[in-house]
């Protein structure tokens, strides 16, 4: 466990990374279809985890616009 990561995954977040990945990140799609219980403490990439983060806020911003 990583000091000052959150364990919890809202399914919000879970649906992005699903829909992010489809485009850009298979990597990680895989990851999430071989553990099904959701946990994305298995990405390793910590950058690839914090880039997803950043992505999902612009697009909760984004969505919060229109």
């Amino acid at each position: 466990m990583v000091d000052g990561f959150d364990e919890t995954v809202t399914d919000e977040f879970i649906q992005f990374i699903r829909d992010f990945s489809i485009k850009s990140m298979p990597r990680i799609e895989e990851v999430l279809n071989r553990y099904p219980d959701k946990d994305i403490r298995v990405v390793r990439n910590y950058q690839d985890v914090e880039r997803l983060v950043e992505k999902f806020e612009n697009y909760k911003g984004d969505g919060a616009n229109e």
